[in-house]
């Protein structure tokens, strides 16, 4: 979307879209690839909702392409920031 909005030449909505899509791949990969704190972890098991750590190790390769693609995302995401804001002359040294 931040491609599409950049050619038509609104940048400032191109960069709004960038730093949304930023917020949300950060806030999806802090979720769901962060260990769980232990207190955390062992209230879970206790209530029966399973590990963090278990459901990791089931996934197993899954879970590293997710992440791998998911970190990817996140680099394209800072990419088309970077050039939106250079491109408003946002730039600073």
């Amino acid at each position: 979307m931040c491609a599409v909005l950049s050619q038509l030449g609104r940048h400032d909505h191109a960069m709004t879209h960038a730093h949304q899509a930023i917020i949300i791949v950060q806030s999806t990969l802090l979720m769901h690839h962060l260990p769980m704190p232990a207190h955390l972890a062992k209230a879970n098991k206790d209530k029966g909702y399973g590990g963090h750590a278990e459901e990791k190790l089931r996934d197993g390769i899954n879970e590293t392409k997710e992440f791998k693609d998911r970190i990817a995302v996140l680099t394209i995401a800072y990419h088309n920031l970077a050039v939106e804001q250079e491109f408003m002359h946002m730039v600073s040294l």
